[in-house]
């Protein structure tokens, strides 16, 4: 019941914080779904990759933290006026 509760909290709150941040364009561009499970995915590895332990050892965190940078380095290229 608290892990489902926690995921129904993470679920509301992930989108509207990225939303406030960033803006909706940014989070329309790279789906809340593929960035709330980057995001969470990275959050959890930080500690482990923050030590000594090398990222080769830690692949979802290092995928997810490519995810996120791609999405951020997107977000700083100017994009075409339509």
């Amino acid at each position: 019941m608290q892990a489902d509760l926690m995921c129904s909290i993470k679920d509301i709150l992930f989108p509207a914080a990225v939303q406030s941040i960033f803006g909706a364009a940014f989070l329309h561009c790279h789906g809340t779904t593929q960035l709330q499970k980057a995001f969470f995915a990275f959050e959890e590895g930080f500690e482990l990759a923050a030590s000594p332990v090398p990222h080769v050892f830690q692949p979802s965190f290092c995928k997810a933290r490519q995810t996120l940078l791609q999405a951020f380095r997107c977000a700083r290229m100017p994009h075409p006026k339509i």
